[in-house]
């Protein structure tokens, strides 16, 4: 099972919740042949801090950061899967983020965000 966070299995903004969402979920996700991915632009700390507001269950799997990070949950433990991130890097080409944002310097309209939203291969506007 692969979902979205935000406004897929937690409230966010003003649409309210479905009563039993939540539960049901909860439910769904506990049985044995079902495997819990997030899929969601939030970084790490901020999925774990979801989980813990929401009392959702932890995932098998996390991939966070709008897919540039992700994430094997085993044992209570995070561990980032290294082989993604080297995937990533080669098709950066070497680039960093200096780089890459000098290809953007011509566009006033766009705005870096802040440094929680960045990684090493997320350069977020």
């Amino acid at each position: 099972m692969c979902t979205d966070m935000d406004r897929t299995v937690i409230p966010n903004g003003a649409q309210s919740e479905s009563a039993q969402a939540r539960k049901c979920f909860t439910a769904f996700c506990n049985l044995p042949q079902v495997s819990l991915v997030y899929v969601t632009g939030r970084h790490q700390s901020l999925v774990k801090d979801a989980i813990e507001e929401y009392q959702l269950p932890i995932p098998h799997y996390a991939i966070t950061d709008v897919g540039t990070i992700i994430y094997h949950v085993k044992n209570g433990e995070w561990q980032e899967l290294q082989a993604w991130g080297q995937e990533i890097a080669r098709a950066w080409n070497g680039k960093g983020h200096a780089e890459l944002k000098h290809l953007f310097d011509d566009i006033a309209e766009l705005r870096l965000q802040e440094p929680e939203k960045q990684n090493i291969h997320k350069l977020s506007y």
